[in-house]
């Protein structure tokens, strides 16, 4: 499933795209509202793992793109990398004074695709407004994100740095990278952490994302999802060895999804206080 990072890079494409532009033929599956050509889009935005595009009337449309999902950016009449089968919208776009259609955005297999009322230009729309802080927003609520960890103290940290109504848009790669790179234990229960070791992963988490957001290259942005370029220590990585201390790194699943968790049993169990820092 895309990351946080991933979704942000989808974002900057999508606003280049879209930002300023007119509805110029608007299909959709999932959306059947018919007065959307002649709407134009006023914003693209993430928050956690959702796309929202925001519309000058007050609407807004939300995606998520799940385990398979992805959105392309084409110019005008370029063929599409996916088939036509597995869209599940497509938007033709053009300045607001002119026929012509510019670019053409097409949602690949997203499982959620909605039309919903966006609000006021710098609140959430409601079908978002659940999750908790953005850890790539441009300015993160830190002291939000540590009360809403607090309150999932019985939960093992990588569950509750998972939990999308805690801090949005982190996954199972920056899960297991951000926990390795602090070397604390995945599997001990928030409430075993204090607040500066709760602090330095939501902001290692943060770190490693935004590193890896401007890594994207012209070539990578034509497409929204892709293939990350950082090079991982422990993920999918089971059974290699550390590059710490050479034991080996091991899987395993935890939540109530059952959600992969890569780590070091000899740099991490046990460690509820951040590598390098004095008890």
């Amino acid at each position: 499933m895309p990351e946080g990072d991933t979704i942000h890079r989808a974002a900057r494409t999508l606003r280049a795209a879209l930002v300023g532009k007119a509805i110029r033929r608007f299909a959709s599956s999932r959306i059947l509202s018919r007065d959307l050509p002649g709407k134009r889009f006023t914003e693209v935005e993430a928050h956690g793992k959702h796309l929202v595009l925001r519309l000058d009337d007050g609407r807004a449309i939300q995606l998520h793109l799940g385990m398979t999902g992805s959105v392309h950016v084409y110019r005008a009449g370029e063929r599409w990398r996916r088939s036509e089968g597995a869209a599940r919208m497509v938007i033709e776009v053009g300045p607001p004074l002119e026929d012509a259609t510019e670019h053409v955005v097409v949602a690949f297999a997203v499982p959620t695709l909605r039309l919903v009322v966006a609000a006021v230009p710098d609140e959430r729309p409601r079908a978002v407004a659940h999750l908790g802080p953005d850890v790539l927003a441009p300015t993160l609520d830190a002291a939000e994100a540590l009360r809403r960890l607090h309150a999932r103290g019985d939960d093992p940290l990588g569950v509750a740095i998972m939990d999308q109504t805690a801090i949005a848009g982190v996954g199972n790669i920056y899960k297991s990278e951000t926990l390795f790179a602090l070397g604390l234990d995945p599997f001990a229960p928030v409430s075993s952490f204090d607040d500066d070791t709760l602090r330095a992963v939501v902001d290692r988490a943060r770190r490693l994302m935004h590193a890896n957001l401007g890594e994207a290259t012209p070539a990578a942005q034509r497409r929204t999802t892709g293939s990350l370029a950082q090079r991982f220590h422990v993920y999918r990585r089971s059974g290699r060895p550390c590059p710490r201390c050479a034991t080996r790194i091991e899987m395993r699943r935890q939540g109530p999804q059952q959600r992969s968790t890569y780590f070091c049993p000899k740099c991490q169990l046990g460690r509820t206080v951040p590598r390098g820092r004095l008890r």
